[in-house]
């Protein structure tokens, strides 16, 4: 199964679940936020504006498919949660920078009197990744969550059926590598060739002891 088929089928379906996962929270928080009204349409269209820096994080989707399912050779259950999960703490990590690489520029202006360019860069990196780290990750990180998981968990799940349907088992594979070959026709793998060499060997001996003496001959 964990052949390089597999794994270019894996990479190029972790693209097509990452658009088709932003795009169905895109538009399920959109109909929401057309349908609801007050408190909830406020936080909808808060949601919609907050995802959209982790958007360039969901284009790492399919490393992060490389990484926890096909370098570990496990693509059982309990490990496609831990995909879903991974994705969404690197989206956030993402969505963080990009937040914080947008309010420098836009809130790049006048420097105060005596800085230099690089302490005002400085300051501002400081004080907005300072108000992203206790307002932006925890508030999107929670408020975002059910809504991913509403919207990435199928998605995942069901790349992961197409996948196994497609190339087979997705149960852990201990011993040979991700690109490893399958054993020639007729040969054994390397612990059945360790137990055939020790049962030849015993079988040699078994048949030299019975095998009678013939004796030094006379002279």
């Amino acid at each position: 199964m964990w052949t390089r088929s597999f794994l270019w089928a894996g990479v190029l379906s972790s693209v097509v679940a990452a658009a088709l996962t932003v795009g169905v929270l895109w538009l399920s928080l959109l109909a929401v936020e057309q349908v609801g009204a007050g408190s909830v349409q406020w936080v909808t269209t808060l949601l919609r504006y907050w995802m959209i820096p982790g958007i360039p994080g969901a284009s790492v989707y399919a490393l992060c498919w490389h990484r926890v399912v096909f370098r570990k050779r496990d693509y059982s259950v309990r490990n496609t949660w831990r995909l879903i999960f991974v994705s969404y703490l690197v989206a956030m990590i993402v969505g963080a920078i990009a937040t914080l690489i947008f309010l420098v520029l836009v809130g790049w202006g006048p420097m105060p009197p005596g800085a230099s360019p690089w302490q005002w860069l400085l300051m501002m990196l400081m004080g907005f990744g300072f108000l992203i780290l206790i307002v932006y990750l925890p508030a999107a990180g929670t408020l975002l969550l059910i809504p991913y998981l509403l919207a990435a968990g199928p998605v995942a799940f069901l790349q992961r059926g197409l996948l196994l349907r497609m190339f087979g088992s997705g149960r852990p594979t201990a011993g040979a590598g991700p690109l490893a070959a399958p054993p020639m026709p007729g040969r054994p793998p390397s612990r059945d060739r360790a137990r055939f060499r020790r049962s030849d060997i015993v079988s040699a001996a078994a048949a030299a002891s019975r095998r009678p003496s013939l004796g030094r001959p006379r002279i």
